[in-house]
């Protein structure tokens, strides 16, 4: 039986996650006329697929999954009923015989890899209709794209199509009805749930979603919690606590890149974060919340540092660069409850975080894993992996974990490696003390005893490399050598990682900025919150929160 997840997405910059999560899905499938040239990954694509039948009666294969966003925000609808240009809707405009004031959206354009993507998938339906058998059909793709120019929308480089009802738009805040009105409110979040009839519609979908499940395990968020979307996530967390109050749940916070010089008021940012951490924390217990960013800082930090990730040139300001590292490292911390083998549910994964009351999750990673010429237990013979990670969780320390001082011990750990094979784990002629041990998996776990003996540990690995063939950014160094004897024709298709998630005190650092900042906040200035419907009550509940996240993490 599949034990099914839904996926939430809240927010532009979690679109463009999300959209590099779900093409990292698809490229793993591996279709009937792939079995004899290609390896079948251990994984279950049915906890986050479903299978449907569109308007054409075929049958169609779509994430589970609920995206928020502003329309405005979108150019192209993609679903198995086909693409659909947002500038081509049309409302009609009744038979008012007045003077009518017509507000004209700016033309959105279209990416060329998603027009050649869009004209090859209709020429394989042309081919299979026509039953062409004597020849293949004509692909439209190239073999380069300048995609760093070209992507305006997260819609711009998905490969993969949702179904009709996994599209929650917004129209109050489309920048050509209601100019100069940003959705940079958490409390606009709240309330836009509760104009016309988009509760109803989200509510209707995710039991549309949830009934066609054998047993929904769970739920995955990604929510961008520095705006009005942080309000959004919450009020759809409260709506599903109350049909689904035993599932758990993964939530995501991301934090694009903020240029503190040029936005205006950093302080609606850190109020809406704090609100929303409180909130999602507060609603759930079964909740682990995972603070990610490419920046060690943001908001109103006086410097804006990007991680800087060896063999990875990426471009900090670029949302379609960043949002991929963010996507492919969610890939690997979700791939426990969606592999065959090894299967472990979210349950699982929350009971071994089990440490705090309100649990905040510092995810590190070595991304790319570059053994170079040694095998993975040379790897770790040589290399502490709690010290050479970095975090990617703001303002969290590398925890620099020792096996005597209790002070530093990770409460609890859970490591994933992608994409190291069997045959790389160890050289074949060594025999050392821990002989027997084949798998990725099975050495990460006796590693993590013998160095960490008074933490909670699980370890999980899978073969397949992260694909990162386009519509991934081209920003893996292709000069550096992943990984030794995989037989890579070109460097830059796949590559290697490992991710640490960790409940520890090392998130220390970013409940205090949480906290100190907002306490520096002059709440009575604050009016657009109270116009909007929180009172000071509200506030002084938030501080007295965030003063206990800071308490509870620094035993």
């Amino acid at each position: 039986m599949t034990h099914e997840v839904i996926t939430l997405q809240f927010g532009n910059y979690s679109n463009y996650i999300g959209t590099h999560y779900w093409n990292i899905q698809q490229s793993q499938f591996v279709y009937s006329s792939e079995i004899n040239l290609k390896a079948i990954p251990d994984l279950n694509h049915d906890v986050l697929f479903r299978e449907g039948i569109n308007s054409q009666n075929k049958y169609t294969y779509s994430p589970r999954v609920i995206l928020f966003d502003l329309k405005d925000n979108v150019n192209e609808y993609k679903s198995h009923n086909g693409s659909v240009n947002v500038n081509k809707e049309k409302e009609s405009i009744g038979t008012w015989k007045g003077d009518l004031k017509v507000f004209e959206s700016e033309k959105k354009p279209i990416a060329p890899y998603s027009i050649d993507l869009e004209l090859s998938e209709l020429e394989q339906m042309d081919w299979e209709k026509m039953q062409k058998h004597g020849q293949e059909p004509t692909s439209h793709m190239k073999e380069e794209y300048d995609m760093d120019e070209q992507v305006k929308y997260w819609s711009d480089y998905s490969n993969v199509k949702f179904n009709d009802r996994s599209y929650m738009l917004i129209n109050q805040y489309d920048t050509a009805t209601i100019e100069n009105e940003p959705f940079d409110l958490y409390n606009y979040g709240l309330n836009v749930f509760k104009e016309n009839s988009l509760m109803d519609d989200f509510e209707n979908n995710l039991r549309h979603y949830s009934e066609e499940c054998d047993n929904v395990q769970g739920f995955q968020f990604m929510v961008d919690s520095f705006n009005g979307f942080g309000g959004m996530a919450s009020k759809a967390l409260t709506s599903i606590n109350e049909e689904f109050p035993k599932l758990p749940l993964f939530t995501f916070l991301s934090f694009p890149f903020f240029d503190t010089h040029k936005v205006e008021n950093n302080t609606l940012k850190l109020i809406n974060t704090a609100l929303t951490l409180k909130n999602i924390l507060s609603e759930k217990s079964e909740n682990v919340v995972v603070p990610l960013s490419l920046f060690n800082s943001f908001y109103l930090s006086k410097e804006i540092n990007p991680i800087c990730l060896p063999h990875v040139k990426y471009k900090p300001e670029l949302e379609y660069h960043t949002s991929a590292i963010l996507a492919s490292l969610i890939d690997s911390v979700t791939l426990p409850w969606r592999q065959k083998s090894q299967k472990s549910f979210m349950h699982d994964m929350i009971d071994l975080m089990d440490v705090y009351k309100y649990k905040i999750a510092n995810l590190q990673a070595i991304f790319p894993l570059n053994l170079g010429e040694k095998y993975l237990y040379d790897y770790l013979q040589d290399n502490d992996i709690f010290k050479t990670s970095h975090s990617f969780t703001p303002f969290s320390s590398v925890n620099h974990l020792s096996k005597t001082d209790d002070t530093n011990q990770a409460g609890a750990f859970s490591i994933m490696c992608r994409g190291v094979p069997d045959k790389l784990v160890k050289n074949p002629s060594d025999n050392f003390y821990f002989k027997g041990i084949i798998s990725a998996y099975s050495l990460l776990d006796k590693y993590s005893i013998d160095m960490y003996p008074k933490s909670r540990s699980k370890c999980f690995s899978i073969d397949t490399p992260l694909n990162v063939n386009l519509p991934y950014p081209n920003i893996i160094d292709t000069n550096n050598s992943m990984n030794h004897n995989r037989n890579i024709k070109n460097l830059n298709k796949e590559t290697s990682l490992m991710t640490n998630l960790q409940m520890n005190k090392s998130i220390l650092g970013f409940v205090k900025f949480v906290n100190d900042n907002a306490e520096k906040c002059n709440f009575n200035k604050q009016t657009k919150y109270f116009e909007n419907g929180l009172e000071m009550d509200d506030f002084i509940e938030l501080n007295a929160f965030n003063k206990d996240l800071v308490d509870m993490y620094s035993v």
